[in-house]
């Protein structure tokens, strides 16, 4: 690897993380907004059909960025080619729906929407999972706990900060925000391949031939599967099911969408600390115990019902959470080899998309 055997290669975190903000809030503005505009302009039909549109998409395409992304490493030493093409894809479809919304198409031009829409998701779906690979890369295997930490804090904050920057978002207005989008993908983007390249410069990246581990794509997609379950019941079961609640905890919240950025604000608080831990006790062993009381937690969350027993056990859930998180990821690279890297963890990535999906085609059908 790039860096020495305790090292986490600062510029390089900092212009990654740049990069993950913007895909977040990127993702952020869409669900604010794709519901807004198929009622604006009489698509709301469109709308179950977009959402098992975009389970698809997220399900298939990550895995096919990363195969090809490993073959441009194969040939030209490294993985930008698919990380930049995806970066400027997304930036020109969202200065597209930028200007669609600003023209305000009428009659059959309005079916332009989900097409960007659709290409938007695509494009979005291409660059992620090469980008978020290059984590390997200037972090050593030691401490790639601690830097999913860092970005779980990032992840985190983003996510609770929702409300705050819903409301910037509708008061800059569609237009100015798919602008913004653009702009802030594509400067972060080229900011951190300028970044990796002057790391490039100084150390080759490791060569794909070595195959330093046999490759377990099952289990691979099986633990994005098992965080996948975690993060679809407390993002879209756990709002609704306590969206009436106003007694312990509850009454803090102003419905169950404060309730989950509170939980993904005690990640966040937990998440470094976490990560130090889990580098110490070792990411196999951290996992093994995570995961059977992370379910434990959450079945008392969902089964529950006295509010003190669970205000406590909300908390428990926002730490487990952090956990999960913290060790999911660097678990799965450990089940790949490096010829076949950034494959995966589009199949990681695939397996987390996974449920949702499937809740989102089941709401779609049945909701």
């Amino acid at each position: 690897m790039f860096s020495k055997s305790d090292a986490i290669q600062g510029p390089q975190l900092i212009s990654f993380l740049s990069l993950y903000v913007s895909i977040l809030i990127g993702w952020i503005a869409y669900y604010n907004y794709q519901p807004i505009l198929l009622s604006k302009y009489n698509l709301e039909s469109m709308n179950g059909l977009l959402y098992i549109i975009q389970g698809i998409i997220m399900v298939l395409v990550p895995p096919m960025a990363g195969y090809y992304s490993d073959q441009y490493r194969s040939r030209l030493g490294n993985r930008f080619p698919v990380i930049i093409g995806g970066i400027i894809f997304a930036g020109l479809v969202f200065m597209s729906v930028a200007l669609t919304l600003t023209l305000q198409p009428s009659g059959g031009w309005v079916l332009i929407l989900p097409v960007l829409v659709i290409l938007w998701i695509i494009s979005m779906s291409i660059f992620t999972s090469p980008a978020i690979s290059m984590v390997e890369l200037f972090t050593s295997a030691g401490k790639l706990p601690l830097s999913m930490s860092i970005i779980v804090v990032c992840s985190g904050l983003i996510y609770a900060l929702e409300p705050s920057i819903v409301d910037l978002i509708n008061f800059f207005g569609a237009p100015l925000t798919f602008v913004t989008g653009g702009v802030l993908v594509l400067v972060s983007g080229f900011w951190m391949r300028k970044s990796f390249t002057s790391l490039f410069q100084r150390n080759a990246e490791p060569t794909i031939q070595i195959t330093d581990s046999k490759n377990r794509f099952g289990k691979v997609f099986l633990t994005g599967v098992a965080l996948g379950v975690f993060m679809t019941l407390i993002f879209n079961q756990l709002p609704d099911q306590f969206e009436s609640r106003s007694d312990g905890i509850f009454a803090w919240f102003d419905g169950g969408n404060s309730l989950a950025s509170f939980i993904l604000l005690v990640s966040a608080i937990v998440s470094i600390p976490f990560g130090l831990a889990i580098s110490k006790m070792g990411l196999l062993k951290s996992y093994l115990f995570g995961l059977p009381l992370a379910v434990l937690i959450l079945l008392i969350v969902l089964l529950g019902s006295g509010s003190v027993v669970l205000s406590v056990f909300i908390v428990l859930l926002g730490m487990a959470y952090s956990w999960l998180s913290v060790c999911s990821l660097p678990l799965a690279l450990q089940q790949i080899s490096i010829k076949n890297k950034v494959f995966g963890v589009g199949v990681f990535f695939a397996g987390v998309e996974f449920p949702n999906s499937i809740f989102e085609a089941y709401l779609a059908f049945y909701g």
